[in-house]
């Protein structure tokens, strides 16, 4: 899930390793932008405090089963008064907290449940009463939110992998598509001169490997963090560069030549 100014991470430091469960199946991504952004506009002051989503690698959690498959996401109870909102750690007791913005988190609870003809739903939890009768009176629509254990201070969503948008809707508001082609534009220009890129050059050329490295650590899997395509070829670009040759079963030299270049075309 990225950052936006609509919403904040209210349980950061809660995965493996103190990291922020903020990963997800494409479906719950899209579903939360859409969500987050049309909520942003109506209510700037009010950001959406999320709650856990899943690990990055999608391992059992023992605290959140239910979130392991990447499709489910927590949503915490709004604030009474805006600007409230202090970031992690986040958390109004229930909604029969002094502070609990009832009216506000109905609000969001009758967005969320708008989405159902969009985003195929397969639980909502909530145990305000208030907010059950209200949301399910409005959208008498399956499922309904209903009552769980445990569920007093945040909306839980878990959605089904269906729905009505398709795989290139997805992939635009996920801002993919942009992606797809800045890659493209990368490779071919990596591609496109016979020039060996090495440690401590500089300029657009690096840049493009930076860009493909990036991509191909997503679609092959990757044990180090995302490279900035900063046009400087030093440790970092270097350890990616042998990563990726080494998965490949190439001389990992950090040397990238004509094989590693095919390499992540193909694996591009």
């Amino acid at each position: 899930m990225p950052d936006s100014p609509g919403h904040f991470f209210a349980r950061q430091g809660a995965g493996k390793g103190g990291t922020t469960r903020r990963f997800g199946r494409k479906n719950l991504i899209a579903f939360l932008m859409i969500l987050i952004e049309e909520w942003h506009r109506k209510h700037p002051d009010f950001p959406v405090p999320l709650g856990d989503l899943a690990e990055e690698d999608g391992s059992h959690q023992k605290d959140h089963a239910t979130h392991d498959d990447g499709f489910a996401v927590d949503i915490f109870n709004l604030h009474l008064l805006p600007g409230k909102h202090k970031g992690p750690p986040y958390r109004l007791s229930g909604h029969q907290n002094p502070f609990y913005g009832r009216d506000k988190t109905i609000e969001l609870a009758r967005d969320i449940a708008a989405k159902k003809p969009i985003f195929s739903m397969i639980a909502v939890y909530h145990n305000d009463p208030e907010l059950r009768d209200e949301v399910n009176t409005q959208f008498p629509l399956r499922p309904p939110i209903t009552h769980f254990a445990k569920h007093e201070d945040h909306i839980h969503v878990s959605l089904h992998d269906n729905t009505s948008l398709t795989p290139e809707q997805i992939d635009s508001i996920l801002g993919l598509n942009k992606l797809a082609k800045l890659v493209d534009k990368a490779l071919d220009e990596l591609l496109a001169t016979g020039q060996m890129l090495v440690f401590g050059a500089h300029g657009t050329l690096v840049t493009a490997l930076q860009t493909v490295l990036n991509a191909a650590g997503t679609a092959q899997g990757t044990t180090l963090p995302p490279l900035q395509p900063d046009g400087a070829f030093g440790p970092k670009t270097k350890g990616r560069v042998q990563e990726f040759q080494s998965q490949n079963k190439l001389a990992s030299d950090g040397i990238v030549g004509p094989k590693t270049k095919q390499a992540l075309a193909s694996n591009v």
